[in-house]
């Protein structure tokens, strides 16, 4: 599952800059495109802390997962949710 992730999450940057390669940048991409933002890799703790900070009752969203789902089998989805952020 995370290896599908992966592969979607690499090359979707491409298809897209693809459909895009006659357009001038927007000052919106140029913004998102900051040379100072860095992102921090997240730990494995981290990603639990989310978890649980999630609301049992809150309604499903796009990924169609419970958050009690989530909580429930919190190891295994911190493990994989932490190496695709990474």
């Amino acid at each position: 599952m995370a290896e599908e992730f992966n592969g979607f999450f690499t090359t979707i940057a491409e298809k897209l800059a693809q459909q895009f390669t006659n357009s001038t940048p927007t000052q919106t991409e140029q913004t998102l495109h900051h040379p100072k933002l860095i992102l921090q890799p997240v730990t494995f703790e981290d990603v639990k802390k989310m978890i649980l900070s999630l609301s049992p009752s809150t309604a499903v969203r796009e990924d169609c997962i419970l958050p009690r789902i989530l909580r429930a089998a919190i190891e295994p989805f911190a493990i994989l949710i932490t190496k695709i952020v990474n």
